[in-house]
C-alpha cells in the first residue's frame, strides 16, 4: 500500500533540492558550456537526481527515528539482572531429597516489574534434570559449621518478587530454595555440576543465571543481612543421616 505522506515528502524534498544546490548548479553548468549542457537536459538529469537524495535522506530521517523510538521503547521496558552466589545444601531423609538455599539477587535497570515463572535445572555431565523451586511452610533450621541459620518464606526472592515491583535502579536479595530428589552429596562434593535458574518480567522476556561451583573449600558462610543468624551453642546438632554442607560458586 502506498504511503501518501511518504510520497508528499519526497515530492517537498525533491522541490527543496531543485531548487537549491542544482540550481545553483544547472545554471553554471549551461553557463559554462550550453552546447555540451542544454537547459532541457540539465533540467531532466537535476529531476532525476533530486528525487534519489529526497529518497536517500527520508530514508535516512526515518531509520533515524525509527532507532530514537526503540530506545526509548527499550528504556521502558523492564531490564533484569539475576545473579546467583554461594549455597546452602541440606539432605534430608524424611523427604528424601536435597535441598539447595542458594543467595540470589535481582537487579532491575528498566521499568518496574514484578519477577514471574522461575525455573531452574540442575545439570550434571551435560544432562539437564529440573529442579522443583519450593516455599517454606515453616521456619527451617539449619546448623552449619558455628551458626545455625534460619529461613522463612519471607527470606525467598521468588516470594518477594511475586507481588511486590522491583522498581527502576532497585536491587532485591534473598534465597532461592531449590529441590532434588534423592541424595546428591556425593555430586556436590564433586563440584561437577551447575545450575541454571531463570525468570521472566511481566512482558515475558527470560532472564537467567547460572552457577558453577569453584572447586575449592569455602571458608566463609555468607548470609543475607535479613536472615536469622545465631551462634550454634550444641543445641541443635546435625541428625546421624543427615548431610549439609555449603559451597562458593566460581568467579567468571
Amino acid at each position: 500500500m502506498i504511503n501518501l505522506k511518504t510520497v508528499w515528502g519526497v515530492l517537498i524534498t525533491g522541490v527543496a533540492i531543485m531548487s537549491g544546490v542544482l540550481s545553483i548548479v544547472r545554471e553554471v553548468l549551461h553557463f559554462v558550456d550550453p552546447a555540451k549542457f542544454p537547459e532541457r537536459s540539465i533540467f531532466f538529469a537535476s529531476v532525476r537526481v533530486a528525487f534519489l537524495v529526497a529518497v536517500g535522506v527520508l530514508w535516512w530521517q526515518e531509520k533515524r527515528a525509527r532507532i530514537v523510538a526503540e530506545t526509548l521503547l527499550d528504556r521502558s521496558k523492564p531490564h533484569f539482572e539475576l545473579s546467583l552466589g554461594q549455597h546452602i545444601w541440606q539432605y534430608r531423609q524424611d523427604l528424601d531429597l536435597t535441598c539447595f538455599y542458594f543467595l540470589t539477587g535481582l537487579l532491575n535497570r528498566g521499568e518496574p516489574s514484578v519477577a514471574l515463572s522461575w525455573n531452574a535445572r540442575y545439570i550434571l555431565n551435560r544432562h539437564p534434570e529440573p529442579m522443583e523451586i519450593f516455599q517454606i511452610a515453616s521456619p527451617h533450621t539449619i546448623a552449619i559449621d558455628d551458626r545455625v541459620v534460619t529461613f522463612t518464606n519471607e527470606n525467598l526472592l521468588n516470594v518477594k518478587t511475586l507481588e511486590r515491583p522491583v522498581l527502576k535502579g532497585q536491587w532485591i536479595g534473598g534465597r532461592m530454595l531449590l529441590t532434588l530428589p534423592g541424595n546428591r552429596s556425593l555430586q556436590l562434593q564433586a563440584a561437577q555440576f551447575k545450575v541454571e535458574l531463570s525468570c521472566s518480567d511481566y512482558a515475558g522476556t527470560t532472564y537467567s543465571a547460572e552457577y558453577v561451583p569453584s572447586g575449592a573449600p569455602a571458608r566463609t558462610l555468607l548470609t543475607h543481612f535479613a536472615e536469622h543468624v545465631q551462634p550454634r551453642d550444641g543445641e541443635l546438632p546435625p541428625a546421624p543421616d543427615a548431610a549439609a554442607g555449603f559451597e562458593q560458586g566460581r568467579a567468571d
